[in-house]
C-alpha cells in the first residue's frame, strides 16, 4: 500500500501516511521463478501438486508468471513493468535443455499474451546467459543459455528467434507509450 497509497502498513503496527511514498518509482521489476502452495501446517510444496520439481526443489510454472503481470498491472496501473528474473535450473549433469526451453517458450508466451491484453511490460530477462556458480549448489545446477564453455544451448536459439520476432514473438513492434491505449483497468 506504501507505492499505491502512500499508507505504510506493517503487522502489529498502526498504519502511517507517507505521502512521499506513493507513487515513488518509475516501474516495476520482480524476479519470477516458481509458485509454491502453503498448506494448513505452514508447510508448503510445488504448485501445482502434479508439476516437474527441479534440482533446487521448486516447479517452475510458466502459467503463475502470466498471473502476476495481470496483478501487478492491476494493483499498481499506469506503470510499466520488466521481468528482471526468469529463469530455470536444470541438474548439469544431464542438463534439460529441452524442458529449460520448452519452459522459455511458455514464459514468453504467457508475457506476450499479458502485453495483448493491455499489461505494459517493457523488458523480460532471462537468468542466466551463461551457467553459473549456485550459492547452495555450485556448480551443480544449469539455469544458462550458454554452457560454462559459452557453446549456446537450444533455448539461446529459441531466445534469439524470439528476440528477432520470429518463433511467434510479435505480429508487430508493440506500440510506443505515446500511442499506447489505455488498458481496461486504468479506464
Amino acid at each position: 500500500r506504501l507505492v499505491r497509497d502512500g499508507v505504510l502498513a506493517l503487522p502489529g503496527r498502526a498504519e502511517e501516511e507517507v505521502p512521499d511514498g506513493r507513487d515513488a518509482f518509475d516501474l516495476i521489476g520482480f524476479s519470477y521463478y516458481f509458485a509454491q502452495s502453503v498448506y494448513a501446517d505452514l508447510s508448503t510444496g510445488p504448485y501445482p501438486a502434479d508439476a516437474r520439481v527441479g534440482p533446487l526443489g521448486y516447479a517452475p510454472w510458466p502459467e503463475g508468471l502470466g498471473i502476476v503481470l495481470r496483478r501487478l498491472a492491476d494493483e499498481l496501473p499506469r506503470k510499466p513493468i520488466v521481468v528482471a528474473e526468469c529463469g530455470f535450473g536444470t541438474p548439469t549433469a544431464a542438463d534439460d535443455d529441452a524442458w529449460r526451453t520448452d519452459l522459455l517458450r511458455a514464459s514468453l508466451e504467457e508475457t506476450r499474451d499479458a502485453v495483448a491484453d493491455g499489461v505494459d511490460v517493457r523488458g523480460f530477462f532471462h537468468w542466466t546467459a551463461v551457467d553459473n556458480y549456485e550459492w547452495s549448489y555450485g556448480h551443480d545446477v544449469a539455469f544458462g543459455l550458454f554452457d560454462r564453455d559459452r557453446n549456446p544451448k537450444g533455448s539461446a536459439q529459441l531466445a534469439k528467434a524470439w528476440a528477432l520476432g520470429a518463433d511467434g514473438a510479435t505480429a508487430s513492434p508493440a506500440p510506443t507509450p505515446a500511442t499506447t491505449p489505455p488498458k481496461e483497468h486504468d479506464r
